[in-house]
């Protein structure tokens, strides 16, 4: 919480309005930060992809200040590819509602596979060249530990192939509901009898 503190006041103090709130009733104990956009000087907060790296690394800075080991590594470095669900989509979910972009989603991918088609989007695309190219640099750079003869630098390698080969293919939210349609057209198939094997269980009756 206190690492929390000094980098809420060393990135907002002074300039912001802000409350943050610490939760420890859950799994992963975090902690709610909000800020308020428009600024004591008129100015709004309009914070880009860079900023947010930025706070990112400066929190993980904080908590190793206080002996917590902590790096800021960006989702795709660790082979993740896919953000964290929106807490407005989750809260419709546990309604047991389905929100309006999943439906959207699945009703566009149905759509595709009656066309027989499976296209890339050119973002998915992207995004796998990107990872593809994160795992060549791993293999790259446990080469050049290898051959540095260091036992050390020689055990880094090893560790660095490993994560490598183990980093999960990149699985975007459409994968995800084109992946759960093929199973349930799967478990739907594997449930229903085909009417031949009825009459034949019919005879064998009689």
């Amino acid at each position: 919480m206190t690492a929390f503190r000094a980098f809420a006041i060393e990135t907002f103090g002074g300039r912001h309005d802000y409350v943050f709130v610490q939760h420890l009733d859950d799994e992963h104990p975090h902690v709610h930060l909000t800020v308020r956009s428009l600024g004591y000087d008129g100015r709004r907060l309009n914070p880009r992809k860079g900023d947010l790296a930025t706070w990112r690394e400066h929190f993980a800075g904080e908590l190793r200040l206080r002996g917590v080991e902590a790096e800021a590594t960006p989702r795709r470095a660790r082979g993740k590819v896919r953000k964290a669900e929106h807490g407005v989509v989750r809260t419709i979910r546990n309604r047991g509602e389905q929100p309006r972009v999943e439906r959207l989603a699945r009703e566009e991918i149905v759509s595709e596979a009656r066309a027989g088609k499976n296209s890339l989007r050119p973002w998915e695309a992207k995004t796998r060249n990107r990872q593809a190219a994160i795992r060549d640099s791993y293999r790259i750079q446990a080469g050049d530990l290898e051959r540095s003869g260091d036992p050390a630098d020689n055990e880094l390698a090893k560790q660095l192939r490993r994560f490598a080969a183990e980093m999960t293919a990149p699985e975007t939210k459409r994968d995800q509901l084109r992946r759960e349609l093929i199973d349930s057209l799967t478990r739907r198939g594997a449930r229903t009898p085909s009417r031949g094997k009825e009459r034949g269980g019919a005879d064998d009756d009689r």
